[in-house]
């Protein structure tokens, strides 16, 4: 590895637009967990979990450093109260990643470590990154789930971590090779981060001068800072959104018109959940219906005025919309339709 360490510490501009239902949370649980379950977790420093190695790569019996164990189990303990403290201290979702990545970084002397969050199914971007100098950075790029070596989100439900210590003796597709390739990555580790059991994203420490055998007791303490870190996501992500919905709410009393009321409805919306697109859609007495009002990103098409008579919806009278349930689609190329539902119908 290079002797010349420089970070980058760059991070997304607006990372508080991460979003989460949490609307089921008390905000009096969420911090009473924060505050007590890293301190007691910390002090454990054995591994609560049994590794499981991904594809071909495989761990060293020993280890490279002659500090005896007692003394590197101190050393771990301290660094994990420190980052932990810096963790819970962090104000925003940035200082958050940011105070993460690098410190991973500098303590596990790995040549990059990215924050990885999940957009879609299998596609997601890079929010945070500390590495060394000489590498291609990955900072908001875009990038496939099977670039970190997973398949799909369901592999880290069935593993704790994907390892890959040897990029060219392990069995990777071609097109998994050419991203790896692309940032020169030579070893890479990945770690989930859940957040209310939804896959929210990865930590990965990737080594790009050289292949990397990842110990056992590396693994076990980026555990320890992913608990952390959901843990934290999970405080600031309710707190952001209890504020912009105060936001939304306190604009849309002060409209006395539904012309602005709706317009800053929307425009709320979008910024809070960092969309491309937000619309209110509004229903004629048969279920047919119109768009009446949009926030949108420059580059999109208008859709105010457009229509939309969907047969479904009118043959059952507005079906699961009149009962208030959502209708959710994830990726529009894998569109599962809704089961008929029988109206409720009013009798007079």
């Amino acid at each position: 590895m290079k002797n010349n360490t420089q970070d980058n510490q760059e991070i997304t501009d607006h990372p508080e637009n991460l979003t989460l239902d949490v609307n089921s949370l008390d905000a009096y649980q969420i911090d009473d967990v924060n505050q007590n379950a890293t301190m007691q977790n910390l002090e454990q420093s054995e591994s609560r979990f049994n590794p499981v190695i991904f594809g071909n790569s495989s761990f060293r019996s020993g280890n490279s450093s002659d500090l005896p164990a007692q003394s590197k189990d101190s050393m771990s303990l301290d660094w994990l109260f420190t980052i932990a403290k810096q963790m819970r201290q962090a104000k925003t979702i940035d200082t958050l990643l940011l105070a993460t990545v690098t410190e991973v970084q500098q303590y596990l002397q790995a040549d990059r470590v990215l924050l990885y969050q999940l957009q879609s199914q299998n596609q997601g971007v890079v929010l945070a990154e500390s590495m060394v100098s000489g590498y291609t950075p990955t900072l908001k790029e875009s990038l496939p789930l099977i670039a970190f070596g997973a398949n799909k989100p369901e592999d880290y439900q069935q593993q704790p971590f994907i390892a890959i210590s040897d990029t060219v003796n392990t069995s990777l597709t071609f097109y998994q090779c050419q991203l790896l390739q692309q940032f020169q990555v030579q070893a890479s580790l990945s770690l989930p981060i859940f957040v209310r059991d939804k896959l929210f994203g990865l930590l990965v420490v990737q080594q790009c001068s050289r292949p990397r055998q990842w110990q056992e007791n590396e693994i076990t303490l980026l555990y320890q800072i992913v608990t952390e870190l959901r843990l934290s996501l999970q405080s600031l992500i309710f707190r952001n959104e209890q504020q912009a919905l105060a936001r939304v709410s306190e604009k849309s009393r002060q409209k006395i018109d539904e012309e602005n009321i709706f317009q800053t409805t929307t425009r709320e919306v979008q910024k809070l959940l960092n969309v491309e697109r937000v619309a209110i859609y509004k229903f004629h007495s048969d279920y047919s219906g119109h768009f009446v009002f949009e926030s949108k990103a420059l580059n999109l098409h208008s859709i105010v005025g457009k229509t939309w008579d969907d047969t479904y919806v009118i043959e059952h009278q507005g079906g699961r919309f009149r009962e208030n349930k959502p209708y959710v689609v994830d990726d529009v190329a894998h569109i599962t339709i809704f089961k008929a539902e029988s109206p409720q119908r009013t009798v007079a």
